[in-house]
């Protein structure tokens, strides 16, 4: 049988990274994409083969397909679904690994998370900029492979949580994450500092050093760690860590070796 390649640039318009849109399927022949394809399946039941292996589509059925990955939709009866595409400028092949191991991943949600996970979509849907759109698509593909610890609804604080745990590296500011969260800046510190915790600057910084800790324990040197972490100086870094850990980062990794 043929095998027909679909191309992003014939899909959505230049400069963009990540499309969403309900449609109802058909049969359709065997073909493959130079981009990410997830396909959510809100009514009708179907059949479809992936590389050669029958899955079933019901409500809730999710799959995530990579570029190269084949499939045909064999049989479709009122098939309605969620079509999300993405190139990997958008979420990284890296980060979907992660989250659901070798692709093609092919599983079913469950009903009490589907409402969330409409929800999300229909937001991602609506969002046009990049910027804010990766936090969706992050809560997005964690509801899908079933992550329950970020199965949360989506509020404000939500939004810009999910924005600094995936750009602390590029130190975003309070206002940055107000913008994100739709809020004012001033508003926005009161409201996070209520639903966290923690003030805008201590969970930044938490997230920085969660990572410097890691890469500490790769073996990075204090400074590349510094940077790679996402910290402005050297002093600042050293402050920081030594404020949290109670020592600095060259004991901790001197400690952590001897362990």
């Amino acid at each position: 049988m043929a095998r027909r390649y679909l191309h992003w640039q014939d899909h959505l318009p230049q400069g963009r990274l990540f499309g969403v849109n309900v449609r109802l399927v058909e049969p359709y022949p065997l073909h493959a994409h130079d981009y990410y394809e997830m396909e959510i399946v809100l009514e009708g039941h179907g059949q479809q083969m992936v590389n050669g292996h029958p899955e079933a589509m019901n409500p809730g059925t999710v799959y995530l397909l990579s570029p190269g990955d084949f499939h045909e939709i064999t049989a479709a009866r009122y098939v309605r679904l969620y079509n999300i595409v993405f190139d990997e400028g958008f979420v990284s092949g890296e980060e979907l690994q992660e989250l659901f191991g070798p692709l093609p991943f092919c599983g079913q949600i469950p009903e009490d998370r589907r409402e969330r996970l409409s929800a999300a979509v229909d937001l991602l849907a609506g969002e046009e900029s990049h910027h804010l759109g990766r936090p969706l698509m992050e809560y997005v593909l964690r509801l899908c492979a079933g992550k329950p610890a970020d199965s949360r609804p989506i509020t404000p604080i939500r939004r810009a949580v999910l924005y600094i745990e995936s750009h602390y590296r590029e130190n975003p500011s309070l206002a940055d994450a107000a913008r994100v969260a739709c809020l004012s800046p001033v508003y926005f510190g009161n409201r996070f500092r209520a639903e966290t915790g923690k003030t805008y600057v201590e969970y930044l910084n938490g997230c920085k050093l969660a990572c410097a800790k890691l890469l500490l324990r790769e073996g990075l040197s204090v400074t590349e760690t510094c940077f790679r972490a996402g910290f402005g100086s050297l002093s600042g870094f050293l402050y920081a860590f030594k404020r949290a850990e109670g020592i600095s980062p060259t004991a901790y990794q001197k400690q952590v070796r001897r362990q």
